[in-house]
């Protein structure tokens, strides 16, 4: 008996901290409801294999996009197609960046709370409706980034 109001504490807190986090979530998503959902398309087997990171605005990397699921790091895949890129993530609905919309490409150190080697993840901006964003890869072969980059910097040369 002398063990179970402790118990019954933390539970409580426990319950609270998970419907605030909750009410976070939901509080940031209402904050951007004007988000386009990003380009659907067909899941792809081909490409590069490794992780996605998350779409932030652009050079905010710890202001993560909550909106259709752009903010839920996951294992996916990356396809560089002739008319953008694809990624197939694990357990959602692939997305596509159209050629025309991407802006640059660069490596990165971290984004909201994936923190890696130096230049580790390759990060992607591109214009999601009237918004400038950031979409973060890293490949699970180290050596598969600069690869991505380049086809990705042939692809917007070539949409221009």
């Amino acid at each position: 008996m002398d063990r179970l109001i402790p118990v019954l504490v933390l539970a409580a807190v426990a319950v609270a901290v998970l419907l605030l986090m909750r009410w976070g979530w939901k509080a940031r998503q209402n904050r951007q409801a004007d988000i386009p959902a990003p380009q659907s398309a067909e899941p792809t087997d081909s490409g590069y294999d490794g992780y996605y990171i998350a779409t932030t605005f652009a050079d905010q990397h710890l202001e993560r996009i909550s909106v259709h699921g752009l903010g839920v790091r996951t294992g996916a895949g990356l396809d560089i197609q002739d008319d953008g890129v694809v990624f197939s993530l694990d357990g959602r609905t692939p997305f596509r960046i159209p050629a025309e919309d991407i802006v640059d490409v660069f490596f990165g150190s971290g984004m909201i709370g994936k923190f890696v080697e130096k230049d580790g993840i390759v990060i992607i901006r591109w214009n999601l409706g009237d918004h400038e964003v950031d979409t973060g890869f890293r490949p699970r072969e180290h050596s598969a980034k600069k690869t991505i980059a380049a086809e990705i910097e042939i692809l917007r040369g070539r949409r221009r």
